[in-house]
């Protein structure tokens, strides 16, 4: 299942540029890292601003997945966290 998630600001940190991260996110890359949970940004090259606040978060079944989404939305860096729904028909 994958989980997708919109951060409140754009973060080099998480897209791969350790020299020039800020500390904006940390508490949300910290949880990631206690849930044992990787984000990875959705569009990695992309230059704007607002496609490179979007990250998805992979999870093995409904449960952890809903267990995520609940405690990524607790962060007030988290705007907005949600299970994606399939993408087609089963």
């Amino acid at each position: 299942m994958r989980i997708a998630v919109q951060l409140v600001g754009p973060t080099t940190r998480l897209h791969g540029s350790p020299e020039r991260a800020a500390p904006r996110n940390d508490a949300v890359v910290n949880l990631a890292r206690e849930l044992n949970v990787s984000l990875e940004p959705m569009h990695p090259d992309s230059t704007d601003d607002t496609l490179r606040t979007w990250f998805s978060v992979d999870v093995p079944d409904e449960s952890t997945a809903q267990s995520v989404v609940t405690q990524l939305l607790r962060q007030p860096d988290v705007v907005a966290a949600y299970v994606k729904p399939p993408d087609a028909l089963p």
